[in-house]
């Protein structure tokens, strides 16, 4: 597959540059703007600037040219709710408790932390910043979780449309309110009223994420699909209650087909985005952050549901970019070491020019920024976490190893992603050797103490009805 777009890297003169852009900017009386964007289920791999040989992302991908890339970005998840919560607090899953949906046959809930200090968003709204979220997805509605907490005003679309009610009763099980025609409008509106404001703004974005209301399609998969629906040899089928992701490899691949094309859809709304940052005149003194929440399967590790069990790559490695703020003009590039999206807040707070509590700042990765590393040796590890199906905790290192442990049942993965980057065919443990083997001890004693030094918080968990429970299965969240 041949990559159409080089992989660059940042420049030394570069780097210095910025440190001293983004130093002399804290002094600045208007401090930057923050839009954070989150495509839910995206995938690096079917992004151009990742190497992807499809016309998915053209936008992203020139807008790129003029930002900074990671290479190896991942997320605390690999479903929606633990991840984004991570995400605005800075916490791992087991840290901030939004673990599990709990439905058995005394009990229908979702769990979440109940600290009300724990959003790192109010650390900016302390420092003067409006903060604002915008999403459709059930998993963030008010009447399931309480991620509203953490924004100044919260926005759920879809309600100009159906009215505000819980998640259920407002047909949010896929409908055609939940896309970026929807989403993306209010979002240009909030701007136009408060450009001269310094924000923080959060654009939580569903459209690539299925089940799939449209046919979407790339113009150069568009034959070969209606050809493929014509003779049979290619199908869409309507999934009901689990069903939602294909069953077979055949239906998996038929899935990606849909899923590049929503990616495309979902391009051209980053670049109207942007247009109108310049049209306002605040493009320059705003940081558009692109990423994903966690990634999605297509077969790959014999896994039809997506989402949300396992913690290889195609799950939890997510896209990361930075782009639009004049400083990222000046200094374009890419970053190889990895960091995890539980960084990207204490990030911005750092570019903001204030401080977090210490241990928020350790997951900080402004430092790459700047070309610095915090540990030559051992450099970025990146944690992900998931309970849903196998209580799994993966660490990963800034190189070629990748450890994932399965604590419920004690058994471990080890990989060599250099050799095997599809995370195919795991290591036998007891045959490692010389430097394997010290990369390996060195993966279970950063596990152990992570395990060790991990401190819960407080956590609650809301009812929800029978029709939340009905929709949840749905959308393939419950089986």
């Amino acid at each position: 597959m041949k990559n159409r777009h080089p992989r660059w890297r940042v420049p030394a003169t570069a780097l210095v540059a910025l440190l001293g852009v983004v130093l002399s900017s804290c002094s600045e009386p208007h401090r930057p703007n923050f839009v954070i964007v989150v495509v839910d289920t995206l995938r690096p791999d079917h992004l151009g600037l990742y190497g992807y040989n499809k016309n998915t992302s053209p936008n992203l991908d020139r807008l790129a040219e003029q930002g900074i890339v990671f290479d190896n970005a991942f997320s605390a998840a690999p479903w929606t709710l633990p991840s984004t919560f991570s995400l605005l607090t800075g916490l791992l899953p087991s840290e901030h408790g939004a673990t599990d949906i709990v439905v058995d046959e005394t009990t229908q809930g979702i769990s979440f932390p109940s600290d009300p200090e724990i959003w790192l968003t109010g650390e900016f709204q302390a420092q003067g910043y409006a903060t604002v979220g915008f999403h459709t997805h059930p998993y963030l509605h008010r009447s399931v979780s309480n991620i509203h907490k953490a924004f100044d005003e919260y926005h759920y679309p879809v309600s100009r449309h159906v009215g505000d009610q819980s998640f259920a009763q407002e047909g949010a099980t896929w409908t055609e309110y939940m896309y970026l025609d929807t989403l993306y409008p209010a979002a240009e509106e909030w701007l136009e009223a408060n450009s001269r404001r310094e924000f923080l703004m959060y654009l939580h974005a569903i459209d690539v994420h299925g089940p799939y209301d449209e046919v979407r399609l790339l113009d150069e998969d568009r034959d070969l699909v209606e050809t493929g629906l014509a003779d049979g040899s290619i199908e869409f089928k309507k999934m009901e209650n689990s069903h939602l992701y294909p069953l077979s490899a055949r239906d998996a691949q038929h899935q990606s087909y849909l899923y590049d094309g929503h990616i495309k859809y979902m391009d051209v709304y980053l670049q109207r985005l942007v247009d109108k940052l310049e049209e306002l005149g605040i493009a320059d003194d705003t940081y558009v952050v692109l990423t994903s929440d966690h990634g999605e399967e297509f077969g790959e590790h014999h896994d039809y549901w997506g989402h949300g069990r396992y913690l290889y790559n195609t799950q939890v490695k997510v896209p990361l970019v930075m782009l639009s703020h004049r400083d990222l003009k000046a200094a374009p590039g890419r970053i190889t070491s990895h960091v995890n999206t539980v960084g990207l807040l204490p990030t911005l707070a750092k570019i903001a020019g204030f401080e977090l509590e210490t241990n928020f700042d350790r997951r900080s990765f402004f430092q790459l920024l700047l070309g610095q590393e915090k540990d030559e040796h051992r450099r970025y590890l990146s944690v992900s976490e998931t309970e849903r199906a196998k209580g799994s905790d993966s660490i990963m290192t800034s190189g070629r190893f990748k450890l994932i442990t399965d604590h419920g049942i004690g058994t471990q993965e080890f990989y060599d992603l250099l050799r095997d980057p599809g995370e195919l065919r795991p290591l036998d443990v007891r045959d490692l050797q010389g430097q394997v083997k010290d990369e390996y001890d060195e993966l279970v004693s950063l596990q152990r103490t992570l395990l060790d030094s991990r401190k819960a918080r407080a956590s609650e968990s809301i009812e929800l009805d029978s029709d939340a429970v009905d929709a949840l299965r749905a959308l393939g969240y419950l089986q």
